[in-house]
Order: C-alpha cells, then structure tokens, then sequence
C-alpha cells in the first residue's frame, strides 16, 4: 500500500478515534459539570432567597423594637388611652407601616390592643393565632425574660403566611420593669412575594409545606432534625430546575417552604456546545485530510526547494543575496538561519576586500598625485618666484599715481594664488604621519581661537565651549592645522558675525568635537562633496582645505564629516580616538 493510501486511512482513523473520544468525555465528564454547576448555581439562587426573606424579618423586626422601646408605648400599657391609640394605632398608622396586625399584650397576658386589618379592603381579618382573649405567660410571642430579647420569623397562619415579631415594652434608655409585649405582624401576599422575587431576581414562591407540590419523601426530607437543613432539588428534561428549602416558623416547626425556580440554561448551553465540539471535530479531520498536502508543501516541501534555487543561483553568480529567513525554530529554519549568516559573513568579508581595494587604489592615486605636485612644484613653483621678483621690480620703479601699478598688484594677486595652490596640493599629496601623544583637545582649541582672534576681526563673533578637557591622543602641531582650517571657514561663512560653538561628546573609544557655526549652511550638491579636493564654496578658495583636514584626520585613525542645511548652518564633525 502507498503512502498516498496510507496517510489518508491512518489519518481518518486518527480523525475517528479522536471523535470517539471526545464524545465520550463530553458524554461523561463535561456535560455533568455543567450540571453539577447548574445546580451549585440554583442553590445561590435559592439562599438568595431565604436571605431576602431573612431581610424582610429583620426589617420587621427593627420597626417592632423601635416602637416597644418608646416611652409613650410603655406608658400606654401603663395606662392605656384612646390618645395613644388615635395617633398610632390608626388604619392610616397600620398602612403608614405596612402593618396587618398590631398586639399589644400586658405582663400577665391581657390584650391591651389587638387588630389585625386587610390593607386591601381596609377591613378587619379574624386571626384565630392572635385571640383577643388573654395570653398565656409562657406563649412563644409574649415570653420576655430580658429587654434584649425578641421573636421573629414567618408564622404559616390560616390565611397565609405572615413576618412575626415580637419585642418586649421598655422605657427608651431600655430601663424599667418589662410592661409587656408589642407584636406585629405582615401577610406574605404574591405581591410582597414578588417585590422580594424581584429584589432576589430570582423566580420564588413562600407556601405551607402540606401545599407544596411535592413527594411524601420530599416532605420528609424538608424536616430535619434539629440544627439540621436540608433542600430538595426537582428538574428535568426542558422543566425549570427547582429548589426547595424548609423554613421553621417561630415556634421552631418546619411549616413553610421557598422555592427557587432556575432556568436549565447551563446545562442547555452545555449540550449545545458539546454537540458543536463533536461535528467540529468531524469537519476539522476532513479539512486536514484535504490540507494536509498543502501543509506539507507550504512547511518542508517549498522552504527547501527555495533554499537549493538560491545556493544554485549563489553559485552561479557573482554576487551575494541574502534572502528572508523562515521564521521556523526547527532545523529547517536552523539551516535557513544559518546558511544567511554564512552569506553575510562572506558579504562582509567581500565589502572588507573592496575597502580595502578602493584604499589602496586611492594610496596610489594619492601618491601619483604628490609625484605629479613635486614635479610642478619644481617645474612652476621657481619661474612663479621669477616672475614675482619681476614684477615687485617692475612695480616699485613706477610712481605712486600711476595706473600700471595696479595691472601689477593683480599680477602679483594672481601668482600668490598659484602659489597657495601649488602648496596646498603639496600638502594634500603629502603623507602624514602624526606624532601622537596626549592632548588636551579643549584647551588647544581655546588657543587655535585665541590665536585668530588676534589676526581676525572676531568682536562679533561669540565663541562657546561645552566643558573639559577632553583628552585624546593626537599630533596637537596637526590638529591645529585642521581646527584653524574649520574655524577660520565657519567666520568666512558667517562673515565674522555670528555664533560659533564647540561641542564634545566622549564615548568608549572616541571623541566626537562638534564645530556648528551660524552661518547660511551649505547646499545640498555642494554639501555632499565639500570634502573632496577642489570644491569649495568660497570664491577664493582652493577648495584643498577640507581635503586636507579629512587626510590628517584619517592619518590618526578618525573620521570627519560635514552636515548641514540652508539657512541653518553647518557642523564639522570630527571623531579622534581617546587618550589612555
């Protein structure tokens, strides 16, 4: 069997296998934690609401302190008056705080007052749990051994099921005899129901436990023994999932029920998503079996068969090309990797040749240069002496006035500038070798400056230093050749009026002199060959100066270069290696 069978089959196996297999675990181990969660998620819904009913009592429970703890309630008991009852013990009152039953019952257990209302109908309700005859001492609601004590909860009365409490009648400094006992009392109609559903938001109903929908064991099952709780959780496929928690009223009997009702939601999203990881893992093998050629291709196949074209093209050309590596960490990528750092070495080492070539053919054309400026030295430089003698001669024997004396002052104009530019070519041409040694590079441009400004007119020129020194090692006798040079080219250029400014920038081998000047800088065409012989912006210059700091500076193993733009001045930036 062929590989091209092979791979495929193997592949579909793989796909197969992997389907069971997730199948299997979202069948056995997801699904039931979304289930487990679901019902994790419906018992915070239903302690919700037992704490929403909790707050209700709580509520009840305070307003029922407040009033057993004033003054005029324990001197109502004291001696009970139809004052304290129009004030306070009005329907408006009982609607005022949401009341459906107020008792007040004395010591020995008589009923100082007792009604219960329908807020609705405003229209009094018989409670048999709450007679009007007397109490008994030893009754739940009116047993008060301490001013701190107290009774609430939920009482599942006749009519429904009510929030009880109960609080013992005390002065307001909480001092005195107990006088009696104050209870109130709420029906838990479906519209305070709901308010607490809404606060919760949770699905909710309150109802008596014989009421509640529920098997003879889930009954059972709400009625723990003492100190004990228990909930019963109800659900199936498409139905609410529902919670019940049993609640002891105030006497301490599991008489009610709440129950949270939760939609299935998590455990649907669970199917939903476990039924798309299965058909994606189908769909996803049958796109590897069709992609798989193709990523092969696109990994092994193209990386290598671009790399073979281009060590065949490298060998069959003269030129080196470095392509793009292939961003692989396998050995692919390793030898892609490598192979281009293999042509970069042997580009450098290639551009290191042409330098090399290209210094020596310019040793050669330099040195040819200095034969040729010997030869013209000897051959121009002795008849331009002649002709300058002459021309002196010639000059002094004519009178003060007359005009000849300045066709011969140009003459001799004329021979003075062969003759600077027979010795600057000599000087270009002339191999430098510096005699090195330490130097304090700022103070000797403070004297190269010192030393123009006596032969200079400089009053308007403010010169700047940054501070030092600055040691570099050097020959200071041909330093000074290259900043006067610079100088006297930033005053020519601003016209001995302006700002020249020396900046110094020490680094881990070299130091960087910055020569800017404010002048109107240099144009671009000029700018890119101001450092080659012969090109100068002034039109009386030789053009050889910049030339030659360039070859003095290169002789100690620097570098020199100009930036500058129009209207905006120009720098000299010369870089000398740093003294020991």
């Amino acid at each position: 069997m062929s590989l091209r069978i092979k791979i495929p089959l193997i592949l579909m196996l793989m796909v197969a296998f992997n389907a069971a297999l997730g199948y299997g675990i979202q069948r056995f181990v997801i699904l039931p934690s979304f289930a487990r969660l679901e019902y994790k998620e419906a018992q915070k819904a239903l302690d919700r609401c037992v704490q929403g009913l909790g707050k209700e009592v709580e509520r009840l429970d305070e307003l029922c302190l407040e009033w057993a703890r004033r003054d005029r309630t324990y001197a109502y008991l004291e001696a009970p008056n139809a004052a304290f009852e129009e004030a306070n013990l009005s329907l408006a009152a009982y609607a005022a705080n949401e009341l459906n039953l107020i008792f007040i019952v004395d010591r020995e257990g008589q009923v100082v007052w007792g009604r219960c209302y329908d807020l609705t109908t405003e229209e009094p309700v018989a409670m048999p749990e709450f007679p009007e005859a007397p109490w008994s001492p030893t009754h739940r609601l009116v047993r008060h051994a301490k001013a701190s004590s107290g009774v609430a909860g939920i009482l599942g009365a006749a009519r429904g099921p009510m929030l009880v409490a109960s609080r013992p009648v005390v002065r307001n400094n909480t001092t005195g005899p107990i006088r009696g006992c104050v209870i109130f009392a709420r029906f838990l109609t479906r519209e305070r129901i709901r308010e607490i559903a809404e606060q919760v938001q949770v699905d909710m109903t309150i109802e008596r436990l014989e009421n509640a929908a529920l098997r003879a064991e889930e009954r059972a099952a709400l009625r723990p023994p003492a100190g004990a709780e228990r909930r019963v959780y109800r659900g199936g496929e498409g139905e609410l999932l529902k919670a019940y928690a049993g609640v002891a009223d105030v006497y301490g009997q599991t008489t009610m029920v709440v129950r949270a009702a939760v939609p299935r939601d998590i455990l649907q999203a669970g199917r939903v998503a476990a039924r798309y990881t299965f058909w994606s893992t189908i769909v996803i093998g049958l796109v590897v079996l069709l992609v798989l050629d193709h990523l092969l291709h696109r990994t092994v196949s193209e990386p290598l068969s671009r790399l073979t074209r281009h060590v065949i093209g490298i060998s069959t050309s003269d030129e080196l090309t470095v392509h793009a590596p292939v961003p692989r960490n396998d050995e692919i990528g390793a030898l892609d990797r490598e192979f281009n750092l293999m042509v970069q070495r042997l580009q450098g080492d290639i551009a290191e040749r042409k330098r090399a070539e290209e210094a020596l053919r310019q040793n050669e054309r330099l040195a040819e240069i200095g034969q040729m400026a010997a030869s013209v030295a000897h051959d121009i430089r002795n008849p331009l002496a002649g002709m300058s003698g002459a021309v002196q001669i010639l000059r002094d024997g004519l009178p003060e006035t007359d005009p000849r004396r300045d066709v011969t002052n140009e003459i001799l104009g004329h021979v003075n500038r062969v003759e600077n530019t027979v010795r600057g070519l000599l000087m270009f041409a002339k191999t430098w070798t510096p005699k090195k040694r330490v130097c304090d590079l700022h103070a000797l441009i403070q004297e190269v400056v010192a030393a123009i400004q006596t032969q200079r007119n400089c009053a308007q020129v403010r010169f700047v230093f940054d501070g030092g020194p600055h040691v570099a090692l050097a020959d200071p006798l041909l330093l000074e050749q290259v900043f006067r040079n610079v100088v006297d080219n930033a005053l020519d250029a601003m016209a001995d009026a302006g700002e020249i400014r020396f900046a110094f920038d020490d680094g881990p081998r070299m130091i960087r002199i910055t020569v800017s000047d404010s002048g109107p800088g240099i144009a671009h065409d000029v700018r890119e060959r101001i450092l080659d012989p012969f090109v100068s912006t002034k039109t009386a210059g030789t053009g050889l100066g910049l030339a030659i700091c360039k070859r003095i500076v290169e002789a100690h193993a620097g570098t020199i270069a100009v930036e500058s733009e129009t209207d905006h001045g120009a720098s000299v930036i010369i870089a000398l290696p740093k003294g020991v």
